[in-house]
């Protein structure tokens, strides 16, 4: 069987890509699992779940294309039917595993931010059953699968997948099945059932984050109304008094030193606005009614600020993981729906964009850190930071390192300049010049000499 260039160009991009995503999420397993915070909180535990099952499915595709049968009608097939089903078994774990992974993160943000949920809580609770269900889900239909022979290599051969052999016979009336009877059963009730549920409810913990922001914001303008006319009538309305609690607010509600990682924000927020409090040095015990009013107001403006704060780090954060959850997962969506009569225009958008889940993950997951270090270094160019953070393990290296990184080299420079022009002032006197001399100007002089005198040398000899 005879296959195009741009057939031929296509599978080959999906294994490249399945490699670049291979690599990014082992990565990700590697920085957390090593972290000094390692597999501590949820979030880290979740992405950790969601990187491993990504490994599995871009495997598949990195290898899949080359774990099929050795046949004319595979593209680059040098496998067999058991190699194929090995491919395919960890290719269909992974593949129903991460968009589950990837709503189940949104949904612990949710809870997090909206529920107002505490990490322990939530990981005692309903943390582990959700990564118990995902892995048996997964597991389970990969072993059905196995077992009713429906792991066989797609059309063309490009990847091991829940597929009838030859490819398309369940559709077809006059040819019979080898393999894979029921296949597109399977796949309408797990895959296809699987992304169109999660896609369902991914929209719908988006459109919960975007009214709890809209509500969070309309609350905190009645607060900031009452706050501010408490003040004036506590004589706090002088021009620079006002604009000093404005800033100091604003530090509250813009923790610049921080990374906006949602699990840390919170933390963060909660220390500016103890110090914003021993800043202003409220005492309630020396205040009168209308002053322990006005400091009931402020702890519950401020609250509300953390809320916010909080809830547009996580809906930040979230939205990318749903965006790039669906720039991936919409190729195989549209395929699984067309089946075979897919165009070359979709076969070439999965090639490229499917594998890269993995890759996406790795910078959404470092995008905080590296926003921190280039905060504190804004200079420094941001593929810069990124390449600092993932030298630091993929966690927000410790500015006072990096500034004592830059004062190392510096010293070093210093050391090795000292080092050279010592040595050059001994070599110089070894070579009889006077120690402050400059050797590269002596030696010039003496190579003239010895010219000159062979010169001389030459013309009374002839």
């Amino acid at each position: 069987m005879v296959f195009s260039a741009s057939v031929k160009g296509a599978v080959i991009t999906r294994s490249v890509m399945g490699g670049i995503s291979t690599v990014s999420s082992s990565l990700l397993l590697f920085f957390i699992y090593f972290a000094p915070t390692g597999l501590k909180s949820p979030y880290s535990r979740i992405i950790f779940g969601l990187s491993l099952a990504d490994v599995l499915q871009s495997l598949g595709m990195l290898l899949g294309a080359f774990a099929a049968p050795d046949a004319p009608f595979h593209i680059y097939g040098r496998g067999n039917v058991q190699s194929c089903e090995a491919i395919g078994f960890f290719t269909i774990i992974g593949f129903l595993a991460v968009p589950w992974y990837t709503l189940h993160l949104t949904y612990y943000f949710l809870k997090r931010v909206k529920y107002r949920v505490k990490p322990g809580e939530f990981a005692n609770g309903q943390e582990k059953w959700l990564h118990i269900i995902i892995w048996t889900y997964a597991f389970a239909v990969a072993i059905y699968a196995l077992a009713k022979g429906q792991i066989n290599a797609s059309k063309g051969g490009s990847m091991c997948v829940v597929a009838d052999r030859p490819a398309g016979c369940e559709k077809t009336p006059d040819q019979e099945c080898v393999r894979g009877e029921g296949a597109n059963t399977t796949i309408v009730f797990t895959g296809i059932a699987t992304l169109v549920t999660v896609f369902i409810a991914l929209f719908l913990v988006l459109g919960a984050f975007t009214l709890h922001v809209y509500f969070s914001e309309k609350q905190l303008q009645p607060s900031k109304r009452k706050l501010t006319s408490l003040r004036r009538n506590n004589n706090h309305d002088e021009v620079e008094e006002e604009e000093k609690s404005n800033e100091g607010l604003q530090e509250v509600l813009s923790p610049l030193g921080q990374d906006n990682d949602p699990e840390i924000i919170a933390s963060s927020v909660e220390r500016s606005l103890r110090d914003y409090h021993d800043k202003e040095g409220f005492e309630h015990n020396d205040c009168s009614n209308d002053e322990e009013e006005e400091i009931n107001v402020l702890s519950k403006y401020e609250q509300q600020a953390l809320d916010l704060v909080l809830t547009k780090a996580a809906v930040v954060q979230s939205s990318l993981y749903i965006f790039a959850f669906m720039l991936v997962y919409s190729g195989p969506i549209i395929t699984l729906i067309l089946g075979y009569t897919q165009s070359q225009v979709v076969f070439w958008f999965v090639s490229v964009f499917y594998p890269l889940g993995g890759m996406f993950n790795m910078i959404i997951y470092t995008r905080p850190k590296v926003q921190a270090v280039k905060k504190s270094i804004p200079r420094m160019p941001r593929i810069i930071c990124f390449v600092i953070v993932l030298m630091s393990g993929g966690e927000t290296p410790n500015l006072m390192d990096i500034m004592a990184s830059q004062e190392q080299n510096i010293r070093e420079q210093q050391l090795s300049a000292r080092s050279a022009a010592k040595y050059t002032s001994r070599l110089a006197h070894s070579f009889g010049f006077p120690e402050n001399a400059d050797l590269e100007v002596e030696i010039e002089r003496a190579m003239r000499e010895i010219a000159i005198q062979a010169s001389a040398a030459r013309a009374e000899r002839s």
